[in-house]
Order: C-alpha cells, then structure tokens, then sequence
C-alpha cells in the first residue's frame, strides 16, 4: 500500500523517530485532506449504530433529554445539540420526539451540530432537510445560546487513545515506528513512561490505554453546562475498569476486523473501548451530577422501549412488526449491545439529571446517625 496517508506518517517517523498512537490515530482518522471521516461517510459501511437500528432509540434519546429541559424549567433559549452526528438519523428521531412538549422546539431549535467533516455534513444535510440545523467545527464554536441539552452517540470511543505495557514493575509507552522489514507497526519506548505513577498497580505485561482526548472532551461539555445549566448523555462501548484495560482497539473495514491497520491509514474505522471512569473523574472534578454509566439496556427498559415498541408495532403488518421488535432487542439484548454499550447521564451543578437512570441511594447505613 501507498497511501498519502501512509507516506506522510512514513516520512515523520524517518525525520523524527516513532510517533505516538494518538498521533497516528489523530491523523489516520482525522487529517483534513485524507483522514476516514474527512473523504467518507463511513456509517453503515464499517460499524452500524443503535440510531441506525431502530428509530426507537433516537426517540427516546429526544424524550429523555426534552423531559430534562422540563425539569429544568423549560429555559428558552436552550441549544439541543449533538457532538459526532453521524448520519443524523438519531437527531431526527430525537426532534421528531421534541413535538411531545408544547414549546420544546422552539426553545431548542436551532439544532447545533458539532461535526468537523465536510462529506458528513453533506450527508446530513439531506438527512435532515428542512429542519433547523447549523453546523460547528467544536462545540467552543457553538453558540452558548442558554442551557446546553447534549448527546453524543459513540463519540469517545473515536477519540485518539495511547497505550502502555507494564514491564519489570515499570511503564513504557507503545509508539507506531518502523520496523526492519519496513512496514509501520507498534514499538515501545525504551524509556520508562513519566505517567507510570499515575496507572494502576498491574501484573507483568499488562496493556493499559489511556485517552486525554476523552478528558479533555468531558471538560469542555463540563464548562458549557456549569456555565449555563443543562444537562448531557453519554452513550459508547466500554465500562469503569478497575486495573488495565487490556489492547481494546479494532480497525474495521466493510464489516471485517483488520488486525494490522498500520499499513491502510485513512482506509480503516479506528475505535476503542471507553474507560469511563476518567470521564466521569473529569465531570465529577467540573462540580456536575454524574449518574452511570448504566448498561444501555437498562437505560432504555427505563425509558420504556418495550411499550414504545409495541406502540409503534400495532401500525404495521406482521413481518414489519417483527422486524421492529427484533431490532428493539438487538438494542437491549445483554448477548448484543444491552451490555456491552454504556450510557453516562451529566447535569449541570445541583439541576436534575435526564431520567433513565436508577435514582442515587440516599438510605441512612444502619447503625448510622441519621
């Protein structure tokens, strides 16, 4: 392979030694001019999303975050927005939801888009004519138009990670370089990482990946809601780990898994699981209400899939019905995606959170003064 891609990174790692993995992964995925998301819409072509899969999701996403807005006293203005829209099919889903509120529309239009890729904003466009929508490099760039209503759908999961191995009681860095037949892979740093003091204590070997990325993203919603109220969800593949998270990241192309991506940058979807709990350090550090995250199948039974389903099967004929309820379960389903995806609900300091979410246990210990 000769990708543009891969000879720029080529000519950076001979001029100045292995790079990072979030650089590699910033420009594979990201680089303006031959990057994944800059030259493709790839949604549907590597990785399908719950939005997707049923429209029900989408609607309740656009139920839970308007029944917020309500319990935050219907603030007009307020900006609903929506960070790595995709296709916009969850968008249009959650507006079409907004119509349930008598004011939420207008209160939360226009809609604000954060979405750095011009083919993907193309796509949108159709996908979401005649709605009111405009479109923002970052979410900085968004208008603090009131109260910030936010969703992001498998955002983190895309953010550059980097990766370290635990070694002889030290850390040390893994950096993409080039090996002796040529080709581009992994490679450690011979020096001990100057972030080993701040990684959990773990057996020889271990992989641990870590994502600044993500921090930085969870403190710029962060800034946005304690300045201004609102509230956020948070919905990716991942969990809290308690040690190393182990190698997580998969390179997909036309549904197929790649295990050597290092030669096809731009040519591959790059993702890794979240480690939500550095997230949730970030929200909790900002003063937000944090609740999860919780498996998304969780989240969704409380919101109440299974009548919205059965609302929506009995306008349609048998197989259709079918269908509708199979891609319902697909979303739930603990085999599938009902346990492997997360959902992180974030509220401004002291407002409501977005419900779906078990309510904080407030019972006094026994034994304890009350």
């Amino acid at each position: 392979m000769s990708g543009p891609l891969l000879q720029l990174l080529r000519r950076k790692i001979e001029a100045e030694g292995p790079i990072r993995l979030d650089e590699w992964w910033q420009t594979c995925l990201y680089h303006p001019g031959h990057g994944y998301y800059a030259t493709r819409v790839p949604l549907g072509a590597d990785f399908i999303t719950s939005p997707e899969i049923s429209q029900v999701f989408g609607e309740l996403i656009g139920l839970s975050l308007v029944q917020a807005w309500l319990d935050q006293g219907s603030p007009a203005p307020a900006t609903l927005a929506e960070i790595g829209p995709g296709k916009g099919t969850l968008m249009a889903d959650a507006w079409r939801a907004l119509g349930v509120a008598p004011g939420a529309r207008e209160a939360l239009a226009p809609l604000a888009l954060v979405e750095v890729s011009a083919s993907m904003r193309s796509f949108q466009t159709n996908r979401l004519r005649g709605l009111p929508v405009r479109w923002y490099d970052t979410l900085e760039h968004a208008p603090a138009a009131g109260p910030l209503f936010l969703v992001a759908n498998e955002l983190l999961d895309a953010l550059p990670i980097r990766q370290l191995v635990h070694l002889s009681g030290l850390w040390f860095e893994r950096k993409v370089g080039i090996s002796g037949s040529g080709h581009l892979g992994l490679m450690l740093d011979p020096r001990p990482s100057a972030l080993g003091p701040a990684l959990p204590a773990c057996p020889d070997g271990s992989i641990h990946e870590i994502s600044p990325a993500r921090e930085i993203m969870a403190r710029s919603i962060a800034e946005r809601l304690v300045a201004a109220g609102g509230a956020a969800l948070l919905i990716d593949y991942g969990d809290v780990y308690q040690g190393a998270t182990g190698d997580t990241v998969q390179a997909v192309r036309g549904h197929k898994k790649i295990h050597d991506p290092f030669d096809l940058p731009g040519e591959v979807d790059l993702t890794s699981r979240v480690d939500f709990g550095p997230v949730v350090a970030a929200f909790r550090a900002a003063g937000c209400e944090v609740a999860g995250p919780v498996p998304q199948g969780e989240y969704l039974r409380a919101l109440g899939i299974e009548p919205r389903t059965e609302a929506l099967a009995r306008n349609l004929d048998e197989a259709a019905a079918a269908d509708l309820w199979s891609r319902s379960q697909r979303l739930v389903d603990p085999a599938r995606m009902g346990r492997l995806f997360k959902v992180l609900g974030v509220a401004a300091p002291g407002r409501p959170l977005p419900p779906g979410f078990p309510a904080p246990d407030t019972s006094v210990p026994e034994g304890a003064a009350p």
